[in-house]
């Protein structure tokens, strides 16, 4: 099998009351490789009065040519985006059915806190606003495909299943997405906090190239999705993302309120100020460990030894790189770094003294491997 596409389907019974509802821990720019692609993670709503289904959405514009047997073409008019990097908000108001959903993106990229920023996860929280005068049951399904159904892929191996996670009275349940290529396997995680009034079930597998009915019709019908039993496991980002969220969002919002509480600075600047630091964790950013016993030599070579008072700090903080974009695949150009470097040494100081150690080091370790070069004009 090329690939596999999973599901996990959170339900929340609402009243006219709003309600948070713990989300997915993933960013819509789902890649680990850089420039490859494969079908962006979706999310569905299922909304249920008197134990019939009055609405089933896709919230999505696009129209795939795979999948057709779900609802897509959400109508962009009923969506509102609104951005403060790293948190951003959606807000759909379901056309003809007096609910209103927020969904807030959460990721823990905090100034001067190496620990929870270097975690690769993502936080989805849904609010629920029921305008209507009766009860509303509300589903969220997320679908997430393991695999880009690439030709090279056709030998299969990746495989998901689903877990459980229970720690100081929290519960999270989810799928587990092993991605088995030659190179680089990795492990992704979907999964919801379970609470009162909310529950979570999951589909492992289902072909994405299809036209999905199965899935689609499973949530039709009752608003759950038929759940195989899960292992009791312990994917550590994952239940840290859904019980820390709240703790990452206030450390958040003191970084960012003496700025954008600044009468004296425009708009334009504040905006720009936070949601330009995207490029720091784009697709590609590579941030390893160091091992405590390494010397300098070990990471650089004789021409390290020069720079062996660093390391410390490249035990403690480890490298980092991030691309200069996604279409031109070289990590810490200089000149570039020159423009960007302002926001490592404002918000992550430690990293951008990593960084200059590699850059330090270049001089005194020319490369030796013959390059072609192909100039023209």
């Amino acid at each position: 099998m090329e690939s596999l596409q999973s599901s996990t389907c959170s339900k929340v019974c609402e009243g006219s009351e709003s309600s948070s509802l713990g989300g997915w821990d993933i960013c819509h720019r789902a890649r680990l490789i850089p420039c490859s692609c494969s079908s962006p993670p979706q999310f569905t709503v299922c909304l249920r009065c008197r134990g019939q289904t009055i609405y089933q959405q896709v919230l999505s514009v696009e129209r795939p040519s795979s999948l057709q047997g779900w609802n897509w073409g959400y109508c962009g008019r009923y969506a509102f985006y609104h951005a403060l990097y790293p948190r951003a908000w959606l807000v759909y108001e379901l056309p003809g059915q007096q609910v209103v959903l927020t969904c807030r993106q959460v990721s823990p990229v905090i100034p001067h806190d190496y620990k929870d920023s270097s975690l690769p996860v993502a936080v989805f929280v849904w609010e629920v606003e029921n305008g209507r005068d009766e009860d509303v049951e509300v589903s969220i399904m997320f679908s997430l495909q393991n695999g880009t159904g690439a030709k090279e892929a056709g030998s299969g191996g990746h495989w998901n299943e689903p877990f459980t996670f229970q720690k100081d009275g929290e519960r999270v349940a989810g799928v587990l997405l092993h991605h088995c290529p030659a190179v680089n396997p990795f492990s992704l995680a979907i999964s919801a906090r379970e609470k009162a009034g909310t529950g979570v079930t999951h589909v492992t597998a289902f072909n994405p190239t299809g036209l999905g009915r199965e899935v689609w019709q499973d949530l039709l019908q009752d608003g759950r999705l038929d759940s195989p039993t899960g292992e009791c496991l312990h994917p550590l980002w994952d239940g840290d993302a859904l019980t820390h969220y709240e703790e990452w969002e206030r450390k958040i919002e003191a970084w960012q309120n003496p700025i954008l509480e600044n009468s004296q600075l425009p708009s334009w600047y504040k905006s720009a100020l936070f949601n330009e630091l995207y490029f720091l964790t784009d697709g590609g950013t590579i941030w390893m460990e160091v091992p405590p016993d390494c010397c300098a030599e070990d990471l650089q070579g004789p021409a390290g030894a020069g720079l062996s008072h660093l390391l410390p700090v490249l035990r403690e903080y480890g490298r980092f790189a991030y691309l200069e974009g996604q279409e031109y695949r070289m990590y810490n150009t200089y000149d570039v770094h020159f423009y960007a470097s302002f926001a490592l040494i404002m918000l992550w100081p430690k990293l951008q003294i990593s960084l200059q150690y590699d850059i330090g080091e270049c001089p005194q370790s020319p490369a030796l491997v013959p390059a072609q070069g192909f100039p023209s004009g």
